[in-house]
Order: C-alpha cells, then structure tokens, then sequence
C-alpha cells in the first residue's frame, strides 16, 4: 500500500456514509429492537444491517482486503496474511446509546495494513 491508495479509501468510506446514516436514522428510536449478545454485550437491528452493508462495500471495492466485524466476526478471508490489509468495523459504537434513543453513537471503521494504522 501506497499514501497513493488513501485517497481512494477515503472517497471510498465518505460514499458509504449517506447509507450508513439511513439505516441509522431509519432504526433510531425504535421501540422493541434491543437484544443481547454474550450475555450482556447490546445488539440492535441497526448493527446488523450497517455491518452487512459495510462488509458488502468493502467487498467490492476491495477484494483482496480481510473484514473482522464486531457483530459478525471474520466476514470471509479471515484476516489478512502479515503485511495484508483488514478492516475493523463497529457498525453502532455506543449501541445502548442508540437502543435508548441517545444520540451519543456513530459507526467506527479502522483499516490496518500489517501494524500500520492506515484509516
């Protein structure tokens, strides 16, 4: 990877935001939507959705890049090899927040290519 590709990354996440927020603003406030996961880990419809799509998008626009969601988990490729790209999703990051109608809550994405945080 080059300082060339992040451009392309960054044009690339700003195009998945009007999406993002949709699904967001769509979900938010709904009543009867909380779940839990392990016991005591928040889950909502939003998380789901939001990871799907990003996972998707990614896919697409970088096939050759592994995807570790927090909801879903290795999402295909597994992570990468040493030296190769993954992506970190949290699709709601402050999912109670959101589950009880706070608006303290956003969509966090990491991209890391071997050590180096690069998004």
């Amino acid at each position: 990877m080059t300082t060339r590709d992040l451009p392309a990354i960054e044009a690339a996440l700003l195009s998945w935001t009007d999406e993002i927020g949709a699904i967001a603003t769509g979900l938010f406030r709904r009543t009867g939507e909380l779940r839990f996961k392990h016991g005591q880990e928040a889950i909502t419809e939003a998380d789901h959705r939001i990871e799907r799509l990003l996972v998707e998008r990614i896919r697409a626009a970088f096939p050759g890049d592994a995807v570790q969601g927090e909801e879903f988990g290795d999402s295909g490729g597994g992570i990468a090899a040493a030296g190769g790209r993954t992506w970190y999703l949290d699709p709601v990051d402050g999912t109670l927040n959101f589950s009880l109608g706070l608006p303290d809550f956003c969509t966090s994405v990491a991209l890391m290519e071997g050590d180096e945080i690069l998004a």
